[in-house]
């Protein structure tokens, strides 16, 4: 989701080009049934499974979400988010890069 500029004819014709090759299409599609049966997450649209992935990194947990899949682990279960603390709360815990509880009032300070 990203916006290039008119002017830059050759980049959009580039785009185009590469949106049509069939790794990129598989790439950047939603999960199959395949991978839902082999990985450890919920999410089957592409967005919200990388916002999942992501997750565990952005609260520095991934140790946890390591062992977690390592002791209970299971194809199309995450359970790293089925046996941590409500999610909202997670949220609303973690830690930006500038130490402050969110990022929200890193913008506000």
């Amino acid at each position: 989701n990203f916006w290039i500029p008119p002017s830059l004819t050759h980049l959009i014709h580039w785009y185009k080009v590469m949106c049509e090759r069939p790794a990129i299409r598989v790439a950047t599609a939603d999960r199959t049934e395949e991978s839902m049966r082999t990985y450890c997450y919920e999410k089957e649209s592409r967005n919200e499974y990388l916002l999942e992935v992501y997750e565990c990194y952005a609260l520095h947990e991934e140790k946890q979400f390591q062992q977690l899949n390592d002791d209970v682990g299971r194809a199309g279960v995450n359970v790293y988010r089925e046996l941590s603390e409500d999610v909202e709360d997670r949220e609303r815990m973690a830690i930006c890069e500038r130490g402050k509880s969110s990022c929200e009032q890193c913008v506000i300070s």
